[in-house]
């Protein structure tokens, strides 16, 4: 992000593949996005804590702890219950049984960039409002 744009908010993004990762973050960031990431779920337990994301995308199958384990682990904390979840994930066969999941948009992998913008402007919109 250029020092004078305008940050379109906080994006935690957790993959195993630092390429991925890599590509990720690089479109957010252009897009205006601070992306903070992790290459599993249990750093990411850890690094949401520090960077406090306004959403976080995940993939679905990661060592350590999946994306739907961390899912539930975020959705039960009351820290995090209310940041909308993106996933981003290659098994393909198991989209359909994620309509009751707790994320706020799914979507396969590979994935066109701009779909990935999508998907985060779309959790942006999703996000409970703060009360003060």
């Amino acid at each position: 992000m250029k020092i004078n744009d305008v940050c379109r908010g906080r994006i935690l993004l957790v993959d195993d593949s630092p390429e991925v990762l890599e590509v990720f973050s690089l479109c957010l960031e252009e897009a205006g996005y601070k992306v903070s990431w992790a290459l599993n779920g249990v750093s990411a337990l850890y690094t949401a804590k520090l960077c406090k994301p306004d959403a976080i995308i995940l993939d679905l199958w990661m060592p350590q702890l999946s994306g739907m384990e961390l899912a539930v682990l975020l959705k039960g904390d009351v820290h995090f219950a209310s940041i909308p979840l993106g996933l981003i994930t290659a098994a393909v066969g198991i989209l359909p049984k994620l309509a009751t999941s707790p994320f706020a948009a799914v979507m396969a992998k590979p994935c066109r960039l701009d779909d990935l913008l999508s998907m985060a402007d779309s959790l942006m919109a999703k996000q409970a409002p703060v009360v003060l």
